[in-house]
């Protein structure tokens, strides 16, 4: 297996074909075995996702609504995109926000929470977030803020390190194969990839799946939402039994499942590809039912 297989390249590589910005190829690691980019540009960009954004709320359903209060950070505004990756092992990963919010409030903010304080540089300092992860009775997240518009988060000192030398290079960091350029969701929201036989060498943990590597991507189309799923099973045996599985339960539950528009799954030797389209409005009133109970559960507690 590669550092970064040909299919876990389709969809960092076909998010940067599809817009410029806010993903940047320097912003991944070269030994990145998985990522996985929201880009919030896109969402603000399209009719449908302005009505979810227009579905945020300040009360406490809103798991920012302190922070945003007490920084004066609009995530829905302020937000331009988020890029995560690792390498596979456990709870290695590094997170890269982009944003046009001033770095100095948030850094201002964060001091007056007393954190523990490293130096990850002579210039940069590193604030150390105590949080208990799977399986650590503690661990520390590591954020630091490098250049104005850029917040890290991460959980080594070492692979911040390397995320901060990133950030004003425009390198390349693999050799992207020309034949998984090719995209069918235009301008997706979210986009990302593994090679999963590398994650799961690294960490033993990572399910089976019968998947050797996987890529996907989402976006808005008018009035729907439509995401695909590329993988590279285990075997065509394996690919076909999946896309079996997957069109015959969906079929089962034709008319059950109102969220689901249109499913596909297509087979070529041991490549799986699924497509899906759900309708935008019936998922805002998902959200909308689930943003009123949250009201009347809060308002209860008043």
């Amino acid at each position: 297996m590669k550092t970064i297989l040909p299919v876990l390249a389709f969809a960092f590589t076909s998010v940067s074909i599809a817009y410029a910005a806010p993903l940047r190829e320097a912003d991944i690691g070269a030994d990145a075995k998985w990522f996985a980019h929201v880009d919030v540009d896109a969402v603000r960009a399209s009719t449908a996702g302005q009505q979810f954004l227009a579905e945020k709320t300040n009360t406490s359903c809103n798991p920012l609504a302190v922070f945003e209060k007490e920084t004066g950070f609009d995530a829905t505004n302020a937000l331009d995109g988020v890029t995560c990756y690792g390498n596979g092992e456990h709870d290695q990963r590094v997170i890269v926000f982009r944003h046009h919010f001033d770095n100095a409030k948030l850094e201002s903010w964060l001091k007056t929470k007393n954190y523990e304080t490293d130096k990850i540089n002579d210039s940069t300092t590193a604030y150390l977030l105590p949080v208990k992860l799977k399986k650590h009775a503690e661990a520390k997240i590591i954020i630091v803020f490098p250049k104005n518009g850029v917040v890290l988060m991460g959980t080594q000192s070492g692979i911040i390190s390397d995320a901060i030398a990133r950030l004003n290079s425009e390198s390349v960091v693999a050799n992207i194969p020309n034949e998984y350029r090719q995209l069918s969701v235009a301008s997706p929201f979210l986009a990302g990839a593994a090679d999963v036989e590398a994650c799961r060498a690294a960490n033993p943990h990572v399910p089976t799946w019968n998947t050797r590597a996987t890529s996907f991507a989402i976006g808005f189309v008018n009035s729907d939402i439509k995401g695909e799923i590329r993988s590279e099973m285990a075997s065509p045996e394996t690919a076909q039994a999946t896309a079996n599985m997957i069109l015959g339960y969906c079929g089962a539950q034709s008319g059950q499942i109102p969220f689901l528009k249109s499913v596909t799954a297509d087979v070529s030797g041991d490549k799986l590809q699924v497509g899906g389209t759900l309708p935008v409005d019936v998922i805002l009133q998902k959200i909308q039912k689930l943003k009123a109970h949250c009201n009347q559960a809060e308002a209860a507690v008043e």
